[in-house]
Formats: structure tokens, C-alpha cells, sequence
């Protein structure tokens, strides 16, 4: 796997540089200096605060100076920090930078004492100003507040310029094969001045949140020297633990710290009996693009979800990369194996997979042996109500049947479409609030979506089972039936329903292991029951319902029949839930007898057909469970009623 994402993350590089993704600058006071004549003096400094969830105005000053310059200045992470424990303070590692958050000088003063025990006097003095900040309001707090973070940066000013010093000492160190003296002087003018520079400027700390970051830069310095700096310290902190490093003729192997972790000091996790101390290093090349492939992951490089890494196929991953490129980041993945499927006929395989949220965050990764692009045979036959074949439609590939029939039976949750744009939520997170989501919607879409994505991305054919296709199409349509709506004759939820239905008895056996044969083919055997009311319908014929299936399609007709008879206002398809909650024969039996006594004033004896169907219904014994025929109730209930039929329909 590393071999092979390395291998991509370096061809999206030499692409797609990574200053591509990053859009705006991070929140915080921009600071920049410049060494001339031996005098360091302030360039410029600027502001960026966005509000949430809006884009600031950025600067020609912030674009071309600032943002280049800080893409090369970050630390790996706090472990990986330039002067240790108490070094985590500085973000950065830059002989030529100081990234340093607003926190640290302000709600985390303390922090600059070790142990945080400040002396009792400066505590005190502290405290008091605090105290009096929180009794003033408006300017005069601004002024308090002003004074107090002013007081905290001149009691821990030593402090502070130690430990810039030992940074800075450290960077050079680190990053550079040879020191210069514009270099020296800007680092010397921070380690004197850097406190008394900021309390100068607490009108623009007071603005910024406690996670906002201070930068500050030295402008003599291109992009490119504070890129090979920030590449000098990378190579010596990639490796989790350098104990754990070996050099072999070529190249340095050491621990990978991406997704992983020393175990040495934590007892649990080590392998107490085995004879080694790690199983596996890499090279340093293979560590620092793991490393890139983060930055891409945190900028957000990464829209295309999920994406494929074909192992030992160059081609096919250059085509992924071509097709990235005229199409954008954000192309999705049908995108991609069509275009993919346009060059080489035959099915794809041997790739992962990996899964990326909004956020960047890596949710899922899997090997994937075959994809499987094409669906044979697959058609959604619409049987309620009973129309003409004409209007059946084919399911050609696994992404016709994403936007076709995942999106239905999960009722628009899952897959979702909105404003025409297409939400895919396999690895969301989905807030259950009752105003956007019902309750059974939710409990299916967590419980089914990684089974879904999987039979989907993955070709996973056993991943979605008959008993889960029927559990989730049953408890859908059930919730769809309590949240219809009667209004001008118009049912809300009546086109959603007969939706769920048709695809319910189309792949009745779709997703069974077992080869089924046309006498179990569930919307073959809908149509002859419809066919079968009607000769059973005839008072002048002998046929009769002769088996559970004819019994439960002809109680659902009887109740669509006697519900319609209600004059209420309300003739949701709500009503139709008590007797599809009744669990035996007996009491279902009970609650139409009680719908027909309500409504037989309403009913029309003259012409037989009601009568002889609800003789049939009320003389048969059942022998199947009743819930098994809940599917054949509701196909009964919603095919057109036979009862209503002119003669002539057939």
C-alpha cells in the first residue's frame, strides 16, 4: 500500500503543486520583516479574520508574500517540535519564522514558567488586572484588556526570549548548511525585541481568537530557501523514533509516522514475546511523500471520493491523474472508471480505495481485486400501479443503480440531491434531528450504508444480503405510509411508495446467492394476482382465493376500497398502519369488519364485487405467518383496485 501511494502522491505533485489547494491564508496577524544595511524594520503586518463559513479579502501582500513563504514553515507535529517539551509553543521549524498561537501569550501565560508556578507577586499582579477588565465595558475594557495582555508578555519577556533563542539556535542547526548573516541579524532582533514588538501591537493580538497564530517572517529569504530549510528538518524528524533508523547503502529506512506509532514505551501495545522491536521500515523518500500526501489531505487536495491507487499499474494511475486534472479535484469516482472503462474494455481491479470526508479526514481503505462496471439483467419492472411494460427501466451499471435505486429505498438520505447536486453520505456524519430526517431513516442509513458503498465501490456482491434489502425496504415504506399527507386529492408520499414497491418486487431475490427460479419472481407473481382478482371478483365465476398470497392481495384491495369510502378530510395512507401492525388473522379480520361497519353506509351493494371479495377474505384460514405477507397487503392496497375496474380492463 505504501509503495503505492507514494508512487501516486508523487505524480500529483508534479501535477498539482500543493500551493493549488491552499486558497487563503490561515487566520491570524501576518507579520513580516527585512534586513537592510545590517537594521532589521518592519515590512508589513496585516490582519486575516474571516468570519465562519465566509472568505476574507486577501492581499497582494498576503498572496505573494506571506502564503508562498508560510507553506514551508510548519512543524511535522508537537512531537516533532524544535526545542522539545516546551519548545511546542513555536509551530514552526524555520531558521527564517516564528509561528507562535495568540494562546500562548494570553489565557496561557502560566505555561512560559515551568510547572506553570508563577511567582506570587506577578500572579496577583496579573489578577488583579483581570478582575478589573471584567467591571469596565466597551472602550474602557478594550483598554483593560489592552494592559492586561501587555502585563502578561513583561513578566514572562525572559522567558519568552529564552526560548526563542533555543529555537532559533536549534533551527539553524538543523536546517542550514551554512548560516548567513541577514539570517542571524533578523533571528537576533526577534530574541531582543519580540516581546516589547508585541505589547506595541496589543491592539491587534486583542482581535485575534486564542487559536489564531502569530507569523512572522523575514522577507530576504525566496520560497525556495524556505522550502529547502523546512525540507533539511523534515528529513531529520520524519522517522517516528530515530533510534529506530538504519542506513543502508543507498538510502536511510526508519519507522513511518503516518497513521502509526512507537510502541516502546507503551507496554499494551508491544509485542512482548516477539524478537524484534518493529516489523517494518521504510525509506526516507517513501517517508516524506507520506508526509505530503498529509499536507495534500489537509488542504482538502483530495475531493475525488472514493480514490483508486491501482498497484502495478503506472498507466492507469497516470490516467487517474490525467483525468483529476481536466476534470478537477472534486471530479468524482464514476468520472474516472468511465473515462478508465473508455481505454481499456475489460473490468478493473487490483486497487485501493480510499474514502475522504469534507474535512480531509481518510474514513475508509480497502483493497479492491474487481470492479465490476456493468449490471446484466437488471429491471425495475412497474407492476403498481399496473401500467405498461414500456414504462419499466434497465439498470445498466452500478452507478445507474446508486442514483436509481440506493437513492430511493434510503428515501433521498443516503444518496441525496439537492439544488442538482449530488451529496453521497456512506461515511457523514448525519445529525438525527427529526425535522430533516425521520427516525427509521436514520436507523437504516447507519446500519446499511457501509454495506451499500461497499457493494458499490468495492463489487462486494455479498455485501448486501435479501434479508437486509427487505428489512430496509420494509421499514421504508412503513415510514413513508405514517408520514403521508392528504391534501387536494393528493397523497405526499403515494409516487415515493409505488417507487419503493416496484423496486422491492423487481429484485425481490436480486441479492440471494441462490439462483431463483421465474415462479419466484416477485413482480412476475404481483401481475398474476392482479390478474387473478379479477376472475375472482366475478360473482358469476368459480374462481376463489386458493392461496396466503391471493388472501393478502385482496385484503389490501378491501382496504384501499373501505378507507376510500371515508367522507373525513383525512385519507392518508397513515390509516392503512393498525392493520398492517396486527399480527394474526383473527385480529385482522376483526379491524376490517370494524372499518366496513363504519363505512357500509357509504358502500354500493348493487353490483357484487366488494361482497365477493370480502366473503373470500373473511372464509379463508391462513397458513403462512401474517407479517410474511405484508409485502403482498401493500401491493394489494396500492395496485389499482379491481373493485373500482370498468369490465373491460383486463
Amino acid at each position: 500500500m505504501i509503495k503505492e501511494l507514494t508512487t501516486y502522491i508523487n505524480g500529483i505533485q508534479k501535477q498539482f503543486p500543493l500551493s493549488n489547494f491552499i486558497k487563503e491564508p490561515a487566520r491570524g496577524l501576518h507579520i513580516m520583516f527585512e534586513v537592510k544595511n545590517n537594521e532589521v524594520r518592519l515590512y508589513k503586518k496585516e490582519l486575516y479574520l474571516p468570519k465562519k463559513g465566509e472568505e476574507g479579502k486577501i492581499s497582494d501582500y498576503l498572496v505573494r508574500e506571506c502564503m508562498p513563504r508560510e507553506l514551508h514553515i510548519n512543524y511535522i507535529d508537537s512531537h516533532k517540535a524544535m526545542v522539545g517539551k516546551e519548545g511546542k509553543k513555536i509551530h514552526s521549524a524555520s531558521p527564517y519564522a516564528l509561528k507562535i498561537r495568540k494562546k500562548s501569550f494570553d489565557e496561557e501565560w502560566k505555561s512560559w514558567y515551568p510547572g506553570k508556578k508563577v511567582p506570587k507577586e506577578e500572579k496577583q499582579s496579573v489578577e488583579k488586572k483581570a478582575k478589573l477588565a471584567k467591571e469596565f465595558r466597551r472602550n474602557e475594557q478594550k483598554i483593560a484588556l489592552a494592559d492586561l495582555i501587555n502585563t502578561k508578555i513583561s513578566i514572562t519577556s525572559d522567558r519568552i526570549r529564552e526560548l526563542v533563542d533555543r529555537y532559533f539556535t536549534k533551527s539553524n542547526e538543523v536546517c542550514l548548511n551554512k548560516e548567513d548573516s541577514e539570517t542571524l541579524t533578523f533571528q537576533k532582533y526577534l530574541i531582543t525585541h519580540l516581546p516589547s514588538f508585541l505589547i506595541n501591537n496589543s491592539d491587534d493580538l486583542l482581535k485575534l481568537a486564542k487559536d489564531d497564530n502569530i507569523f512572522i517572517l523575514i522577507k530576504n529569504k525566496s520560497e525556495e530557501e524556505y522550502y529547502k530549510a523546512n525540507e533539511n528538518y523534515l528529513k531529520t524528524s520524519i522517522f517516528n523514533e530515530n533510534t529506530y533508523n538504519k542506513t543502508l547503502p543507498d538510502e536511510l529506512f526508519g519507522l513511518s509516522g503516518y497513521l502509526n506509532t512507537a510502541s516502546d514505551k507503551k507496554i499494551y501495545l508491544k509485542h512482548l514475546t516477539a524478537n524484534f522491536d518493529i516489523n517494518y521500515r521504510i525509506p526516507q523518500t517513501q517517508a516524506l511523500l507520506l508526509y505530503t500526501f498529509e499536507r495534500y489531505r489537509q488542504a482538502k487536495a483530495f475531493k475525488t471520493n472514493p480514490l483508486p491507487i491501482f498497484i502495478d499499474k503506472t498507466e492507469l494511475n497516470n490516467n487517474v491523474i490525467d483525468v483529476v486534472r481536466e476534470e478537477g479535484n472534486d471530479v468524482k469516482f464514476n468520472t474516472i472508471i468511465r473515462k478508465l472503462f473508455d481505454h481499456s474494455k475489460e473490468d478493473l481491479g487490483n486497487y485501493y480505495l480510499l474514502y475522504f470526508d469534507y474535512r480531509g479526514e481518510l474514513k475508509d481503505l480497502d483493497f479492491v481485486s474487481s470492479f465490476e462496471f456493468k449490471l446484466e439483467g437488471l429491471i425495475i419492472k412497474k407492476v403498481i400501479p399496473f401500467v405498461k411494460s414500456e414504462e419499466d427501466f434497465r439498470v445498466k451499471n452500478v452507478f445507474d443503480f446508486e442514483l436509481k435505486i440506493t437513492k430511493q429505498i434510503f428515501s433521498n438520505q443516503l444518496v441525496k440531491i439537492s439544488n442538482d447536486k449530488i451529496q453521497y453520505r456512506y461515511f457523514d456524519g448525519i445529525d438525527n434531528n427529526p425535522k430533516y430526517i425521520s427516525a427509521a431513516q436514520w436507523n437504516v442509513v447507519m446500519k446499511y450504508r457501509k454495506s451499500f458503498y461497499d457493494w458499490v465501490y468495492k463489487s462486494r456482491r455479498k455485501a448486501v444480503t435479501t434479508t437486509m434489502f427487505h428489512d430496509i425496504l420494509n421499514k421504508m415504506i412503513l415510514d413513508d405510509i405514517r408520514a403521508d399527507e392528504y391534501k387536494d386529492g393528493y397523497h405526499s408520499k403515494k409516487k415515493d411508495i409505488e417507487t419503493k414497491l416496484n423496486i422491492w418486487f423487481s429484485l425481490w431475490n436480486y441479492f440471494s446467492n441462490i439462483t431463483q427460479s421465474n415462479e419466484l419472481d416477485m413482480a412476475n407473481k404481483i401481475t398474476e394476482l392482479q390478474k387473478k382478482m379479477r376472475l375472482i371478483r366475478d360473482i358469476k365465476g368459480n374462481d376463489h382465493i386458493e392461496t396466503d398470497e391471493e388472501f393478502a392481495f385482496t385484503v389490501g384491495q378491501i382496504i384501499y376500497f373501505l378507507l376510500d369510502k371515508s367522507k373525513a378530510g383525512n385519507k392518508s395512507h397513515a390509516l392503512l398502519e393498525p392493520f398492517i401492525q396486527k399480527s394474526n388473522i383473527v385480529e385482522l379480520k376483526k379491524a376490517i369488519t370494524a372499518t366496513f361497519n363504519a363505512y357500509k353506509h357509504e358502500i354500493d351493494f348493487g353490483k357484487g364485487r366488494f361482497e365477493k371479495l370480502f366473503s373470500e377474505i373473511m372464509a379463508y384460514e391462513l397458513d403462512k405467518n401474517l407479517k410474511e405477507l405484508t409485502p403482498i397487503m401493500l401491493a394489494g392496497y396500492f395496485s389499482n383496485s379491481t373493485i373500482y375496474e370498468t369490465s373491460t380492463t383486463k
